[in-house]
């Protein structure tokens, strides 16, 4: 098993309808995407979401979205019931929040319907730890290796990869 957990931020994808100088903006739900790819037994990928999100953008570039984990869709309900209680521990800790700094002048210079990738840096709250999102994350960092060995366990594999990419898409409307 690979000590550290890759959790790339690929974009965010930040979409812009048009931009007001004092406007909050609001994530989409039904049109903005968070998605991992989980790796078991060497080599089969899975592609999981999360459908329950929330999140704005301020005016003075602060930009926070919030994860409710108990969304989590993976495809199996049985997979999805045990990735709450065992990994998540949605009882405890049911949201995962991502905050960052955006600088609103790139923002203000967007057309409207523009993508723009961008990199920033972020900081993640994640079963009850904190820390920096700096592309590449250690799992135990954020207490999960317990949950990932009892749900590798529990499904009687080999393994259960702790590289998990992670992407998303958000819309962001006034």
């Amino acid at each position: 098993m690979q000590p550290n957990m890759l959790v790339k931020l690929l974009c965010p994808l930040l979409l812009f309808a048009a931009f007001s100088s004092h406007a909050r903006w609001q994530i989409n739900e039904a049109q903005s995407n968070l998605s991992f790819v989980s790796i078991k037994k060497g080599d089969v990928a899975e592609v999981g979401r999360f459908s329950n999100m929330s999140g704005h953008y301020s005016d003075t570039g602060d930009f926070e979205l919030k994860v409710l984990l108990s969304s989590v869709d993976s495809g199996l309900v049985i997979r999805d019931e045990r990735i709450k209680s065992m990994l998540f521990n949605v009882e405890d800790y049911p949201t995962m929040t991502l905050t960052a700094h955006i600088d609103p002048s790139t923002v203000k210079n967007l057309a409207v319907g523009q993508l723009l990738p961008l990199e920033v840096p972020a900081q993640m709250q994640l079963h009850g730890k904190s820390g920096p999102l700096n592309l590449k994350l250690n799992a135990a960092n954020f207490g999960l290796l317990g949950g990932l060995e009892k749900l590798k366990v529990l499904a009687g594999l080999s393994s259960i990869s702790q590289a998990v990419p992670v992407s998303f898409v958000l819309l962001l409307q006034r």
